[in-house]
């Protein structure tokens, strides 16, 4: 589980990287104009913080723990 946690961390740095570019292109008036680029930045982002909310703890399933106990 760690390591599909980690990827969809990378996912989100990834799109947080993204759409600061996107943003500072926008502030700085570039010539090459990269406003979309803030716009998938931020799509990514909710891909990445949903994956991650979405994957489990653990393998482990609520009703083994409480037979354990």
């Amino acid at each position: 589980m760690w390591k599909r946690r980690l990827v969809f961390n990378l996912i989100f740095f990834i799109g947080t990287l993204l759409a600061g570019v996107g943003w500072l292109s926008e502030l700085r008036e570039w010539r090459i104009h990269l406003g979309n680029l803030a716009l998938i930045g931020h799509v990514i982002q909710i891909i990445g913080a949903f994956g991650n909310l979405l994957t489990p703890d653990d393998n482990e399933s609520v009703e083994q723990r409480d037979f354990e106990n």
